[in-house]
């Protein structure tokens, strides 16, 4: 499977994160929308068994997921604190003490952490430890998580053209700060598509909208490039791009779960059948698994997603797009 990076930029707010499985969702409508039912059908024909492609999630331009990773070890934090503060037994004890409690508190917000600089992640950085990317992040200032803010709305009565009189119908919606930020998004395919299609694919998508309110300009990017990358191909362990559903090939791992409740997109938003698509319990990006088999993806299909007999074609994309990393021992 060839691999491509994807970089957009948003030129409007947007209230949808760039999750995995979603992304792949609108992929589908663009693909239906430009290629017609017939074109959809076959790509998704062998799903269950065998991906025509899959996306990972979307992330800062040049930044990757943080690994999931267990905590530092007492050990290992006392070398850390005393690697970073050389001189800090020249002060006096209670000096010392507050250096050290300063130094607990900066590790605690780093569990905010979402992201790192891809290149932190690099084979020539040698082995992937929880120590060694805690040093990188108290001495750098990425890895930062989503900017959100809030937004206020009021009902408009579609009668008069008015706000309520009683109340106004006030509330606030979430909207995650994207508009002029630049993200990579990955894609692996055995498809015969090259750098000109793909771009064409998303710059699609990037004027259709992406996500919730596209009806009213949210969600809309630009594509800056697309072009084919180099992942790593091969380590001991694997880490997730993506959301996923783990496989039994996947060894031990360090992981978080979410409960996604999806809903259908495109021309079937519209009426009770986007509600409910079956709530999927996934692990998300930034798993980490030690790995035996070297694959171009993990993770299973989880086959109909939705209980309506009348939409058994419809596929969530469930597998874990991977990043091989070389996990060290502390």
């Amino acid at each position: 499977m060839k691999t491509y990076r994807v970089r957009i930029r948003f030129t409007s707010p947007c209230r949808t994160p760039l999750h995995s499985d979603t992304i792949f969702g609108h992929l589908c409508w663009m693909i239906l929308y430009e290629q017609g039912q017939t074109a959809l059908s076959e790509m998704l024909r062998e799903y269950d068994a065998k991906p025509a492609f899959l996306v990972s999630e979307g992330f800062p331009a040049g930044a990757l997921p943080y690994p999931l990773l267990p905590p530092l070890t007492q050990a290992a934090e006392k070398e850390l604190f005393a690697e970073l503060h050389p001189d800090q037994e020249k002060l006096p004890p209670e000096r010392q003490r507050e250096k050290y409690f300063d130094f607990k508190a900066d590790i605690k917000k780093l569990r905010r952490v979402s992201w790192i600089d891809a290149g932190e992640l690099a084979d020539n950085k040698g082995p992937v430890t929880a120590k060694r990317l805690v040093r990188h992040l108290l001495t750098t200032t990425t890895g930062k998580a989503d900017p959100r803010t809030l937004t206020a709305h009021n009902t408009i009565n579609r009668l008069s053209g008015t706000v309520e009189k009683s109340g106004g119908g006030f509330y606030h919606t979430t909207e995650l700060s994207y508009r002029g930020r630049a993200f990579d998004i990955y894609l692996k395919t055995s498809l015969p598509w090259d750098d000109g299609q793909i771009r064409y694919l998303f710059t699609r998508l990037g004027k259709w909208g992406y996500g919730g309110d596209r009806s009213v300009g949210k969600g809309q990017f630009e594509v800056e490039d697309a072009s084919l990358c180099n992942l790593p191909e091969k380590a001991n362990s694997v880490m997730s791009l993506s959301r996923f559903v783990p496989d039994p090939s996947l060894g031990k791992g360090y992981y978080s779960i979410e409960t996604k409740y999806g809903k259908l997109g495109g021309s079937y938003a519209q009426g009770g059948g986007a509600f409910p698509k079956t709530p999927l319990v996934m692990l998300v990006a930034g798993s980490v698994f030690s790995v035996q088999d070297i694959k171009p993806y993990y993770g299973i299909s989880l086959g109909t997603v939705h209980p309506d007999p009348a939409l058994a074609n419809v596929r969530q994309q469930t597998y874990l797009f991977p990043y091989f990393i070389n996990l060290g021992e502390a």
